[in-house]
């Protein structure tokens, strides 16, 4: 009796992990590449990348924001946007001292009809100054 309570649980679990899977690879269905990534420079100069890929017959509109915390906010101070369906941002921009910053990369689908089909956001580490 203990063995097959141990299976059916071991099934339950396997179940579980495999809706795991899938719900995150569904995740992004036209996305292949999202990400961005920032680093500060000890003069202050903040080199800003990001990159988007979409998959073939999608287009992405794409835009990247630096953006720095003000208490418990995150404003966008300077931002970057382009489209297409492999978008990369190399950027930079001096920011200020005492704050922590991060990029936020933000991308709007759309199918060859020109109908949104899936949004997405990713954001960088975040970078003190």
């Amino acid at each position: 009796m203990n063995m097959k309570r141990n299976v059916g649980k071991l099934c339950t679990i396997l179940l579980a992990l495999c809706m795991v899977i899938i719900t995150a690879s569904a995740r992004y269905s036209t996305i292949s590449y999202l990400n961005a990534n920032l680093s500060v420079s000890g003069s202050g100069y903040a080199s800003c990348s990001g990159t988007c890929n979409v998959e073939y017959g999608y287009t992405a509109e794409v835009t990247l924001e630096l953006q720095q915390k003000n208490g418990t906010t995150w404003k966008t101070i300077m931002d970057w946007s382009d489209s297409g369906r492999r978008v990369s941002f190399d950027k930079g921009q001096f920011v200020s001292r005492g704050y922590d910053y991060r990029l936020k990369i933000s991308a709007d689908i759309y199918d060859s009809d020109g109908d949104l089909v899936e949004d997405a956001t990713s954001y960088s580490t975040i970078e003190s100054f």
